[in-house]
């Protein structure tokens, strides 16, 4: 058994892509440069935050001294029981009555007023501070912060 050669010609072909020099390090100063943007964008962002959450920190904090302030007020002049005690005096105008009746109305109304902005700078601060989506969630609104079951 004798074996033939056979003798057909083949090639093999192997390409390169040959980067240059200029064109990829564009690309990389491109790439850093983007990088760099977005990193100050976040910083930028964050910085913003903080700023939203300390305003919003100092609102609260002032309308809880405001309610505090009016809730005292409340407290020293006893509008409750100075209109008990008018209604026992036999003279008293029943117009004077109301008119106490409706001084009281109103400080109460104005603090429920304050009480709700209380709570809705409350939601934003956790809003803004990233708590209010924390898992697991919740309940801000109670004294021991419930957690909140799915």
């Amino acid at each position: 058994m004798r074996m033939t050669h056979l003798k057909k010609s083949f090639s093999v072909g192997i390409g390169f892509d040959v980067p240059l020099r200029r064109s990829s390090t564009r690309e990389l100063n491109e790439l850093k440069i983007n990088i760099l943007e977005s990193q100050s964008q976040l910083r930028s962002l964050a910085n913003d935050l903080d700023k939203e959450a300390f305003a919003l920190l100092q609102d609260l904090s002032n309308q809880i001294e405001k309610y505090d302030l009016v809730d005292s007020q409340i407290e020293k002049g006893q509008s409750e029981f100075v209109l008990q005690e008018y209604r026992k005096i036999a003279e008293t105008p029943p117009l004077a009555l109301l008119k106490l009746r409706e001084n009281t109305l109103k400080i109460e109304l104005l603090l429920q007023e304050i009480q709700y902005g209380i709570m809705l700078s409350y939601i934003a601060y956790l809003d803004v501070t990233g708590l209010l989506s924390e898992r697991p969630l919740k309940n801000y609104l109670s004294k021991d912060l419930t957690v909140l079951e799915h």
